[in-house]
């Protein structure tokens, strides 16, 4: 086996048992497990409206526009609320800016890009956020597990997250080949 693949591999096992760790310690530190509809109390204290709120979406962190595909402006109004509502949780908790790198993308866009055909950015479930610094990815994985993603990626210089429930839950994966 050659070097540079060992090295993948091992950083794919690492980033793995990271999340997993991180997952445990997160549950200890935030008992609580968030349902699909459901407003946790724990959330309300963070001063948002989590999946209860319907459709009306308090995003004091972030502006729609920052979810549009480059492709279409104002494209950003198909992302999710159950997922703006979720991040907005999770950009909260973790006390620090999220910097959107995606959101909504139209198939045309995520082709560009390499997505795949089940992209969840297609369907205004997913997001890319920008983390080069090892704290900063730290404390955004451990926001996005509280406020209930259940599918998080870990690529070079960036976390994706979505609640896409049309694809397999409870994963963390990698974007290094």
């Amino acid at each position: 086996m050659r070097n540079s693949t060992r090295r993948v591999l091992l950083v794919s096992l690492i980033a793995v048992a990271a999340v997993v760790v991180l997952s445990a310690i997160v549950y200890q530190l935030f008992p609580f497990a968030p349902a699909d509809g459901e407003l946790v109390a724990n959330y309300q204290t963070a001063g948002v409206c989590l999946l209860a709120c319907g459709t009306k979406v308090d995003l004091k962190n972030f502006d729609l526009k920052e979810f549009d595909s480059p492709d279409q402006p104002g494209s950003g109004k198909y992302m999710k609320p159950d997922t703006l509502d979720r991040l907005q949780v999770a950009r909260t908790l973790a006390g620090i800016p999220f910097a959107i790198n995606s959101g909504y993308r139209t198939p045309a866009h995520n082709k560009k890009v390499g997505g795949t055909s089940l992209s969840a950015h297609t369907r205004g479930h997913g997001v890319d956020i920008a983390a080069n610094a090892s704290t900063t990815r730290f404390k955004i994985l451990k926001a996005l597990i509280a406020a209930g993603f259940t599918r998080i990626g870990i690529g070079k210089g960036f976390i994706h997250a979505d609640d896409d429930p049309t694809l397999p839950q409870e994963v963390a994966f990698h974007y290094y080949s």
